[in-house]
């Protein structure tokens, strides 16, 4: 009798493992057809659409971290690109930018306690939301508060701006071109981005562009703010006109201050100064992503993102000199008198 049972058992064993070994291949060809991918009739559920899009997101991460390890340091950064003030070339572009960029100045400096949901909070990394739905289409305002030691916001809006080194920090990213060149602080984009199945591949045509604001909190900041601004725009040169992808919408800010610890007189290195970040992103992905999957994706990948750009900043001006950016002031901008009021609410707050 004990014999039997070791046999019927044994044979149990091989079976389950048999089919262990034959279900990841069964179930690719069951969601392989067009009835599992992203679409009005996707026969997937939500839940099983979200599991499936976070497998894809782990296997691209593990992609850019081997890719990461076998990328070199690109070398010191080239500050010889000039930067505007307030003073842009007139045209259409530059007409449809600067609008949205005084109301995200506005949203980037407001309190986050005014419509603001924390949805992720790492360290010094926290992340807010606002809920916002449009036909269906999840349209959810999203601000990171992020601080980086030892950069200055010339140096993170640099590379966060020149297009050389996009591929080195975007790990979403195919491919992508440059459509039109206005100045040496704003270009006209057209990105594509990795296909995270079962959703469809997207396209972004952008107008990006750099500029140098003064201080917003002048206490203990050094020199200018800066702040990249990628707004979804059109142009005659866009690849797409054939549809091969689904055009994504976005409106992202990058905005930056540098702070120094450094007392007056003291000789200033990369361990006195931080970079603190703004960065603002209102994202219409198109298609038919579930607006449940869109939200669970856009909170895990944001602080990703600002995680990974920010290590590279640090890794490629860890060993450079220090670069405040040109014709910023070499002295501290002095604190502001403060009125009764102001410093009351100032106690207040801390």
């Amino acid at each position: 009798m004990k014999k039997r049972l070791k046999t019927e058992m044994e044979r149990r064993r091989k079976a389950e493992k048999l089919v262990a070994s034959r279900k990841p291949a069964t179930q690719a060809q069951l969601l392989g057809g067009p009835d599992f991918e992203e679409g009005p009739y996707c026969a997937m559920k939500e839940d099983e659409f979200l599991d499936a899009i976070e497998n894809e997101c782990d296997r691209l991460e593990q992609e850019e971290e081997e890719a990461e390890k076998r990328a070199q340091s690109i070398g010191s950064l080239d500050t010889s690109d000039s930067l505007s003030t307030c003073q842009v070339e007139e045209s259409r572009f530059m007409q449809e930018l600067e609008g949205k960029l005084t109301e995200t100045l506005r949203y980037c400096y407001e309190d986050v306690t005014q419509a603001w949901s924390a949805v992720h909070e790492d360290g010094d990394m926290k992340v807010y939301r606002r809920d916002l739905e449009e036909g269906g289409v999840v349209l959810d305002p999203l601000k990171a508060i992020h601080t980086v030691q030892g950069v200055t916001a010339f140096e993170l809006t640099h590379y966060f701006f020149e297009e050389k080194y996009r591929l080195q920090w975007e790990g979403t990213l195919d491919s992508f071109s440059v459509l039109e060149r206005l100045n040496a602080d704003t270009v006209i984009m057209h990105q594509v981005h990795k296909r995270v199945w079962p959703s469809s591949q997207r396209d972004v045509v952008f107008i990006s562009h750099r500029r140098r604001l003064p201080p917003h909190c002048p206490e203990k900041e050094r020199g200018s703010g800066y702040i990249v601004a990628n707004c979804s725009t059109e142009h005659d040169k866009d690849p797409n006109v054939n549809g091969k992808y689904i055009r994504a919408k976005a409106n992202v800010f990058m905005l930056a201050h540098t702070f120094c610890t450094a007392a007056p007189g003291e000789d200033i290195d990369r361990s006195k100064i931080y970079c603190q970040i703004t960065y603002s992103a209102n994202v219409n992905p198109g298609g038919w992503a579930p607006p449940s999957v869109v939200r669970a994706v856009s909170k895990r990948e944001y602080p990703k993102f600002l995680r990974r750009f920010s290590q590279f900043v640090a890794k490629q001006t860890e060993a450079s000199e220090i670069q405040f950016g040109p014709d910023d002031t070499e002295d501290l901008v002095p604190s502001p008198e403060l009125s009764d009021d102001e410093e009351l609410v100032k106690s207040e707050s801390e």
